[in-house]
């Protein structure tokens, strides 16, 4: 699995009183990924977000692979989200692990040029460690 942390302004991470149930923390930030990796030739439509207790989760294909992408947004520090992403192996079934990686990246290399491509994203960090299991700061003083 990859993640990336994201230090943005660009999505909502409070909710003011009079809206609390009318939408929830992450939506904006999943819908807006969801809608800019479709475009990309490689990747097609699979599951449009879905908000769960943790976050939130959709899913993309490419070649035959479904790739699953999770958004939390990171607690510890403000503006700052959390990507993780991971190639599904199907029930019963024996993948190629070469075929579920390079799905993967894919999805990795389309979401990383969407973040270059943006100047509203002021920091952004791969990892193949769950950044949520680390708790603490993630960015300090330096640049993209």
């Amino acid at each position: 699995m990859s993640y990336v942390v994201i230090q943005t302004e660009l999505f909502f991470t409070d909710i003011p009183d009079d809206q609390i149930g009318s939408w929830f923390i992450g939506g904006d930030c999943a819908g807006w990924f969801y809608a800019r990796l479709l475009p990309v030739k490689e990747i097609k439509q699979h599951l449009s977000p879905v908000m769960e207790d943790w976050g939130w989760i959709m899913e993309v294909g490419v070649n035959g692979v479904v790739v699953q992408i999770c958004v939390w947004e990171y607690l510890d520090q403000e503006k700052l989200w959390v990507l993780g992403i991971t190639a599904k192996k199907k029930f019963f079934k024996k993948a190629d692990p070469l075929l579920l990686k390079s799905a993967e990246d894919t999805v990795v290399h389309a979401l990383n040029s969407i973040l270059q491509s943006d100047d509203r994203f002021l920091n952004f960090k791969w990892s193949d460690e769950d950044p949520m299991q680390k708790p603490g700061r993630v960015f300090g003083n330096e640049e993209k």
